[in-house]
């Protein structure tokens, strides 16, 4: 891990504040406007798109500057894979154990029957962070959990609001969390293996040009 450095680690975070910022501007501003789950969804396939874009461009500089610094032949293979993927790994870490938490949370919740009470709480807290940290996948959350009270599936949160008489605590389901780090872990290490390769995106797929 002789390149994975902390100001690294820091940039993708900065960039995951700011894009969530702008993230959830962009998805109300569609919601507000305009009406249905495509615009909404729309919306936030330009903010991920925009996100993801950032993402790619840091990682691909931060690759070429360490193939022409650190990186030797004889590890270089080796050291394009494992140096982004843990660069990744740790700026997702606060998804990661986010996602873990709230997993535990709405498991504990559902086992125990709990619809008021501190953990209903904490629960819907850590939903809330999660989502405001991850402004630019909102429009997603809304198309896949469009009800406002979704938890595992559909007919268990139906069975629940028939038998108590009132919505279930915490709403989108625990895996979409698990699902969010994913595009990152993709971009980021495509993006570091490219640069530290010395080469351009654009160019592997076959188009002349000076841009990545």
């Amino acid at each position: 891990m002789k390149n994975v450095t902390s100001k690294m680690v820091r940039k993708l975070y900065v960039n995951q504040v700011i894009m969530s910022v702008f993230g959830i501007i962009v998805i109300s501003s569609a919601s507000l406007f305009m009406e249905g789950y495509a615009f909404t969804v729309l919306a936030s396939l330009l903010a991920a798109g925009l996100y993801l874009f950032i993402i790619y461009d840091a990682m691909w500089n931060a690759g070429a500057k360490d193939a022409a610094k650190t990186l030797r032949a004889e590890d270089a293979e080796l050291e394009k894979i494992k140096t982004p993927f843990y660069i990744v790994l740790f700026a997702s870490a606060f998804n990661l154990i986010g996602a873990c938490v709230y997993l535990i949370l709405k498991t504990v919740i559902y086992a125990q029957e709990l619809t008021e009470g501190a953990l209903v709480l904490i629960g819907d807290a850590v939903h809330l962070i999660m989502g405001y940290a991850n402004g630019v996948y909102i429009g997603f959350e809304t198309m896949l959990f469009p009800h406002p009270h979704t938890g595992f599936t559909g007919e268990e949160i139906m069975e629940y609001v028939a038998q108590y008489g009132e919505p279930a605590p915490m709403f989108t389901g625990a895996f979409f969390y698990f699902l969010i780090p994913i595009p990152l872990f993709v971009t980021g290490i495509l993006a570091y293996y490219i640069g530290a390769s010395e080469t351009k995106l654009i160019k592997i797929l076959g188009f002349k040009s000076e841009n990545r």
